[in-house]
């Protein structure tokens, strides 16, 4: 059930025991490498950056959610219920081409739906390129996202962080940094995992999408399927569900999901086998190129 944000103003004793509980996330005030963490019902959320060696490069940082114990989140899709988790850093200055990755989430099931969610501490890295590499810079990210427990709330945080033109010193996130981009998902690419075909079935009078992946460092029907989930996202407009697993063979796997939610046209696409990920956009239907 979503609420409107409207109805949860008189919230002023819960929000002093979130902020107790907050204590633990130390360092909790503003530095040159983290802004201040951003209390709302069920968590917190905070923006962390790497340090700048070279501002001609490109630069690495993070959206860090921590949340209370029974509540979560959603993916960049939030799968047949939710709302997804979105960030605008269009307010920046002196930056550009700003890119957000998203770990693969986890399926929730609340015995009606099944939702793509996040729980406990996710951080989501970003990263981004100096417009003039001589001169200080300012990230801004209007977040929008939904935090659930027995209900679910519409949130919007703001947040913003100071770029020097140089640091001199390192960051204390680096390894944080670092770890959270290892848990994002890698290219797909002939040698790891792609999509070999996408095909459209009739099955019990609604037509369905079939997606079959090719998987190069895998061998062993019975041992793929027990790692394999596939999600993907449509677009803003997209309401196509979570795919299931279908088949497996020893080196491919064919997933399913309701076609008439999910539009012809991009895709993106996150392949999970066993602790590794891989992702692309994909044009359905696909053509030769795409294919090969």
């Amino acid at each position: 059930m979503i609420l409107k944000k409207s109805q949860f103003r008189a919230r002023n004793l819960l929000y002093l025991s979130i902020a107790l509980s907050l204590l633990m996330f130390a360092p909790a005030s503003a530095s040159n490498y983290n802004s201040e963490w951003v209390i709302f019902e069920g968590g917190a959320v905070r923006l962390l950056r790497d340090d700048t060696a070279n501002p001609a490069q490109k630069a690495v940082g993070a959206l860090e959610f921590r949340l209370e114990d029974g509540w979560h989140i959603y993916w960049r899709y939030p799968g047949e219920t939710g709302l997804p988790t979105t960030v605008d850093f269009s307010a920046s200055t002196n930056l550009k081409d700003y890119h957000l990755q998203y770990p693969p989430p986890q399926i929730y099931n609340d015995g009606l739906t099944q939702s793509l969610i996040y729980k406990k501490k996710v951080i989501l890295p970003i990263s981004w390129l100096r417009q003039n590499p001589k001169r200080p810079a300012v990230l801004d990210a209007s977040i929008e996202f939904g935090v659930c427990k027995h209900i679910c709330i519409p949130e919007h945080v703001s947040l913003s962080l100071v770029i020097p033109r140089v640091d001199n010193r390192s960051s204390e996130w680096k390894k944080i940094i670092a770890q959270a981009l290892l848990q994002v998902p890698t290219p797909m690419a002939r040698g790891d995992a792609f999509l070999k075909s996408a095909k459209k079935v009739e099955v019990d009078g609604q037509t369905h999408w079939d997606f079959t992946f090719a998987l190069e460092r895998t061998s062993g029907a019975s041992n793929i399927a027990r790692h394999l989930q596939l999600f993907i996202d449509g677009g803003p407009s997209a309401y196509h569900g979570i795919p299931k697993l279908i088949e497996t063979t020893a080196n491919t796997a064919r997933f399913r999901v309701n076609a008439n939610g999910l539009k012809d046209g991009r895709v993106l696409f996150t392949l999970v086998n066993g602790k590794h990920s891989y992702q692309a956009n994909y044009t359905i239907p696909l053509d030769a190129s795409q294919s090969k």
